[in-house]
């Protein structure tokens, strides 16, 4: 689990920022003036994204360090090996996991989600254009409207994951947390029905 954890890491830090680059690229190299201002709204988006985890890794306390990370873009890989590493006393790794569960939602809601939306909205726009000179829509478009669904699903499904099992939240607040098994089976299983929930395919 650790690996496949720190696998999807990389996944989402790298190839859902970058997918969200070559499509702002390829929009402002289009040439089309609506494309070109898209492109240029797609590169601001995912700026928006960095500078605010950024500030938001300095206000947890991530330090100068982990925010020049957020910057990059490669928060969620230094945050998941901390988490994975466990090590140092036990509110270390409590602030650990906090923080992850934290990033990974600043992640939906100031990129997946905004970049998922405007995407859609982009390709809507092309297929919808009955004019001669239309842009057709690009693979790259449609992988990443797919790879933000699919951040948004996995960071929502293991940012609950990781708020339900930590120790402090069990013991106080019963009540919500503490719903997933200690089988690692089940755990995986739980964790892929709030995937195919948060994506709509299953109600």
């Amino acid at each position: 689990r650790a690996l496949m954890l720190f696998s999807i890491a990389v996944f989402v830090s790298l190839i859902d920022t970058g997918g969200d680059l070559v499509v702002a690229a390829t929009l402002v190299r289009s040439g089309h003036p609506r494309s070109v201002r898209q492109g240029y709204t797609t590169l601001g988006l995912s700026v928006f994204a960095v500078v605010a985890e950024a500030i938001l890794a300095l206000s947890v306390g991530q330090g100068t360090f982990g925010a020049l990370v957020a910057l990059t873009g490669l928060s969620p890989l230094l945050l998941t090996y901390n988490v994975l590493r466990e090590k140092g006393p036990e509110y270390e790794q409590v602030a650990h996991k906090r923080n992850l569960a934290i990033s990974r939602l600043a992640e939906v809601l100031l990129q997946s989600m905004p970049q998922g939306f405007f995407q859609g909205m982009i390709v809507l726009q092309m297929l919808t254009d009955p004019s001669e000179d239309a842009l057709r829509v690009s693979w790259v478009q449609w992988a990443s409207i797919a790879t933000a669904l699919f951040s948004v699903a996995f960071l929502i499904a293991e940012s609950d994951h990781t708020t339900d099992t930590i120790r402090d939240f069990r013991r106080g607040y019963s009540a919500v947390h503490g719903y997933y098994p200690k089988d690692a089976t089940h755990k995986s299983l739980v964790s892929l029905g709030v995937m195919l929930l948060v994506s709509g395919w299953c109600v």
